[in-house]
């Protein structure tokens, strides 16, 4: 298996800094980096034998936004100061550990999800995921092209510390290439470095991005034709606890969901350039362009008495929830979320045997003409 990784951004190309030059489908690079001809084809369209002779450290920058390639089995890009971004004001790099907890939990029901997706698919098929994060559902669509002889998956995120941990687990799936491109899910010229994709996998990403519509649209291009779009947005939110936990008011919960959603509106609002998105995601997939929409739903249900990995995951949960919403409760809240969120106190919440994960997903698809 051949790793590739790409990086995406604005930007300059960099200088010319190695000797030999290679020729790739038309493009002359520098051995050890340096644009030297025209970029005319799309991030990882040259075949796996042509990018090994590149060698260890190549890589390759376009005037139309920085495109980093890694070499064989590189963990993570090399940073050259491209000003790939979120927009939501998020530090992910910080949540690397938590996201991985999630994976571990949701494993069983992310293979599911992607066994469904991937079985209509035709034989080495192309995925993308776009918003990939720390890889969770990627491994899991590798694994469901892997049981059908391979195929290639495409980790598309701006956060580095997040793709690097994906690429290192996705990696690990035998029969499936990887290819990492670094981006912002909102660039419109993504689809220049992406390959055409057999199925768009975006989980949970367009929400953060400051025009919805727009970036869905950019997300279709990314389809060959006849390809899915399989866009993870909307459902019920995960509960976790009692109603009464025995200490403060009961429906602590429910409070602290709905302290989120103000929150969240509030993140909304402050993403520059925010435009609303006021309809359903069916009739979004229908708006740009995409046919026979349609959508499925699916739970996650870990219930009590749930492992020691499912409790942590409810103190990530419940400490994600108390950063972004506690100074719009009570100080009687406050004051028991912080009990129930030391480790060592007596209402440490992963001690107790009555918390549980318990959410639902839905899953819009649409297809390319």
């Amino acid at each position: 298996m051949v790793v590739v990784v790409a990086v995406l951004s604005g930007g300059d190309p960099i200088p010319h800094v190695g000797g030999g030059r290679i020729m790739m489908n038309g493009l002359i690079v520098g051995a050890r980096g340096g644009v030297m001809g025209r970029w005319s084809l799309r991030a990882a369209a040259m075949s796996t034998k042509t990018w090994a002779t590149a060698g260890r450290e190549s890589v390759v920058a376009a005037r139309c936004g920085c495109l980093i390639m890694g070499a064989r089995f590189r963990t993570g890009p090399p940073s050259v100061g491209c000003m790939v971004h979120t927009h939501d004001g998020i530090d992910w790099a910080k949540r690397v550990a938590v996201m991985r907890r999630t994976d571990a939990i949701e494993a069983e029901v992310n293979g599911w999800v992607a066994r469904r997706l991937v079985d209509s698919l035709p034989a080495g098929a192309t995925v993308v995921d776009v918003g990939s994060g720390t890889g969770g559902m990627a491994v899991a669509l590798a694994a469901a092209l892997a049981a059908r002889g391979g195929g290639r998956v495409v980790l598309v995120d701006a956060v580095p510390e997040l793709q690097a941990v994906a690429v290192e687990q996705v990696r690990a799936v035998d029969k499936v290439e990887v290819v990492a491109v670094r981006a912002d899910a909102a660039e419109p010229r993504l689809a220049e470095f992406v390959p055409a994709a057999d199925l768009v996998w975006a989980s949970r990403i367009v929400h953060h991005l400051p025009d919805q519509l727009a970036g869905l649209a950019g997300l279709a291009r990314l389809l060959r034709p006849g390809g899915q779009l399989a866009l993870s947005e909307g459902g019920l939110h995960t509960h976790c606890l009692p109603w009464d936990l025995g200490i403060g008011e009961p429906g602590l919960q429910d409070r602290l969901v709905a302290a989120r959603n103000a929150w969240f509106a509030d993140m909304r609002a402050a993403i520059d350039g925010a435009v609303r998105l006021p309809i359903g995601w069916n009739r979004a997939l229908t708006d740009v362009g995409l046919r026979d929409v349609t959508a499925f739903s699916y739970l996650v249900d870990l219930p009590a008495p749930a492992t020691e990995q499912v409790r942590e995951s409810v103190a990530d949960w419940l400490a994600w929830l108390a950063a972004v919403g506690a100074d719009r409760l009570p100080e009687s809240d406050r004051d028991i979320l912080e009990r129930l969120l030391t480790r060592d106190g007596p209402d440490w919440v992963a001690a107790r045997d009555d918390v549980f994960v318990l959410n639902a997903s839905t899953v819009h698809l649409g297809h390319a003409a």
